[in-house]
């Protein structure tokens, strides 16, 4: 029976059986004949099968909700009682944004799998908020959210943020030397994909709020917001590491380097209320120790680091 409803649910969250088999590191085969088998001894059937996609039955949805946390938390149990003993194993589902992913994350992982061969990587790549719980992750990557006391929250590193601009962009436009000056330009804004709020852009020690300037664009993508302003589209606010080569190029360039701006946090999130799983410990354990060795903060082009200390780039030699 545990075999049995370990694959019904992971064939529920997963839709469909060879993505279940993908996490359990069986065969697709193997993962239908355990549902089989339990809808033969429920007497029920618990998905609706066609050629190309499986959807849970009304009574396949009633035995999820009443089953998924509670197999999660006995799996979390056994995982206590027996992961000193032995080594590392199993399925690592993960939430984590798509640059940062990425560029940073995955480059790791052929590091991290040589190590643990018995983990298996299962990852969702999209920049929005998880609940851990209800969407079975066993972690998520991300920008430090607001206390939850459903989970906890590890550090991971501290990303520069900067505004900065497209020298194409301040070729039309000019290179503002103030705060005020941003109100003559257009900016490339980000919007909160969960509230639907405009990020607030915020400054000095006591992050202080300025909202002028006109927002020409608006996206709800951390990625396509440095895209904006590699196609020069205006001045945005966006962390270094998205624009490693433009800036060590000087095709983007820092403007205002006097002012500050807090960096922003990246953490991993687990569920509270336990210690992690074997899999999980080492996973984080692993990401703190490589990414505190690393630097997000790339080199500005030579010269200096921003469009005002570069007599040498073309943008100052505007008007």
């Amino acid at each position: 029976m545990p075999d049995h409803l370990e694959a019904f649910i992971h064939a529920a969250e997963a839709g469909g059986f060879s993505a279940a088999a993908v996490r359990l590191g069986v065969s697709a085969a193997a993962v239908s004949k355990q549902v089989a088998r339990l809808e033969a001894r429920l007497g029920a059937q618990l998905f609706h099968r066609t050629t190309r996609s499986l959807a849970l039955t009304e009574a396949g949805e009633q035995l999820y909700e009443s089953s998924a946390a509670h197999w999660r938390s006995l799996q979390a149990a056994l995982d206590e009682v027996t992961g000193p003993a032995r080594a590392p194993a199993g399925c690592l589902r993960v939430s984590v944004g798509n640059g940062f992913g990425r560029r940073q994350i995955l480059p790791l992982m052929p590091e991290f799998l040589t190590a643990y061969p018995a983990i298996r990587l299962d990852w969702n790549f999209e920049n929005r908020r998880v609940d851990l719980v209800a969407e079975g992750f066993d972690a998520a990557i991300g920008n430090v959210i607001d206390p939850d006391s459903r989970v906890v929250a590890c550090e991971l590193l501290r990303v520069d943020v900067v505004l900065c601009a497209a020298t194409d962009y301040l070729a039309r436009r000019g290179v503002p030397q103030s705060l005020a000056d941003l109100t003559d330009h257009d900016c490339v804004r980000l919007r909160s994909p969960t509230t639907g709020r405009v990020q607030e852009w915020s400054f000095g020690p006591d992050e202080q709020t300025w909202i002028g300037g006109e927002s020409r664009v608006i996206v709800d993508d951390v990625e396509a917001l440095a895209e904006a302003v590699r196609l020069g589209l205006g001045i945005g606010l966006v962390g270094r590491y998205h624009l490693t080569e433009e800036f060590a190029a000087g095709r983007v360039v820092r403007l205002l380097p006097e002012l500050e701006i807090s960096p922003t946090a990246i953490a991993i999130y687990h569920r509270s209320g336990r210690q992690p799983a074997p899999k999980l410990r080492v996973f984080i354990d692993f990401l703190v120790e490589r990414l505190r060795m690393q630097s997000l903060r790339p080199p500005f082009a030579k010269g200096g680091a921003s469009a005002m200390e570069r007599p040498e780039s073309p943008i100052n030699r505007i008007g």
